[in-house]
């Protein structure tokens, strides 16, 4: 046994510097979340531009949040009208969210409401109708899906995400580069619309109060605009997860064509150091002492040596 320890121990000492540094080159599991692995690294987008939306006339997006109040109201026209509390999460008292209100016109969506559980979070699609359509329902904003996280990524075939996600489409603002303009919250809203132009916005829940209706101040709830499809696609998936992330954006002093005058240039996850799962391997060197901590390992921790043979069976 100790004939194959110390055989695996020169093997170790003399591929660090080569083979086993892929480990740190590769992605790791830094967190598990509603079954979707979050895997370290960055990736560069493709830097396609915002894709058309497919959820309305107008627009429409996916949000998160918890039910609040359902009402079944009219005497001629009966509509089904609906309270959410956006932005609200268990685990932080930072995030309090603001009550929206919204309508649906169909009822398996409305008697799926009424059963969801008010602790929990859920993802709630919905599709804007035009200001001029002239819809009997309370409310514009339209709800024509309910899924838990874990239904609405399992929709979506998303088992795993990056820990950040960088635009080939940086923005060159008038007042930011983006060099300084870095954000930390929650995503709680992504939309797509537009009727001539696409566009992309992700609403960032950067905590506190906000006033009833969700606009709030732009201390609480930051608004940025998405020129590259693959950022928006990923701020759809990683919303469900509900975790902190760092944004990054350009900005402008005013924009006319676009719905805000700041400009997503990156996401990424806050995994705290704490909640790791990875196994850390350690960077080894042919000195003598690093010699002997590893040689120590390997002969007294059954633990660290499954490590290391899990991470071989893995190349």
């Amino acid at each position: 046994m100790k004939i194959l320890i110390l055989s695996l121990l020169v093997f170790v000492t003399s591929a660090m510097a080569g083979e086993l540094q892929k480990f740190d080159a590769e992605a790791e599991t830094l967190k598990v979340v509603h079954g979707v692995k979050v895997l370290s690294g960055q990736e560069t987008s493709i830097g396609n531009p915002v894709r058309q939306n497919t959820m309305g006339e107008y627009g429409g997006g996916v949000l998160l949040g918890r039910p609040v109040k359902f009402s079944y109201k009219g005497i001629v026209f009966n509509t089904y009208e609906l309270e959410i509390n956006q932005g609200a999460f268990e685990d932080s008292s930072l995030y309090i969210g603001a009550v929206i209100s919204a309508s649906t016109d169909r009822a398996d969506v409305f008697e799926k409401f009424k059963t969801l559980d008010q602790s929990k979070q859920y993802v709630f699609e919905y599709k804007y109708i035009h200001p001029f359509n002239p819809e009997i329902e309370n409310s514009h904003l339209q709800i024509i899906a309910v899924y838990t996280p874990e239904e609405f990524l399992a929709s979506r075939g998303i088992k795993e995400v990056p820990q950040s996600l960088i635009t080939k489409r940086k923005y060159q603002g008038s007042v930011s580069d983006g060099s300084d303009n870095d954000r930390t919250g929650r995503v709680v809203d992504v939309e797509r619309y537009g009727m001539v132009d696409d566009f992309c916005t992700i609403e960032l829940n950067l905590g506190g109060v906000r006033e009833s209706g969700g606009s709030g101040s732009s201390e609480a709830l930051l608004v940025l605009t998405v020129l590259d499809d693959d950022v928006c696609t990923y701020a759809e998936n990683i919303m469900p997860l509900g975790l902190d992330v760092h944004v990054n954006y350009s900005e402008d002093f005013w924009e006319v064509w676009n719905p805000t005058s700041r400009f997503a240039n990156g996401i990424t996850l806050t995994i705290p150091t704490s909640n790791s799962t990875s196994i850390q391997v350690p960077a080894v060197s042919t000195s003598s002492t690093e010699y002997e901590k590893i040689k120590n390992q390997l002969l007294n921790d059954p633990e660290f040596l499954r490590s290391i043979a899990d991470k071989l069976k893995q190349q």
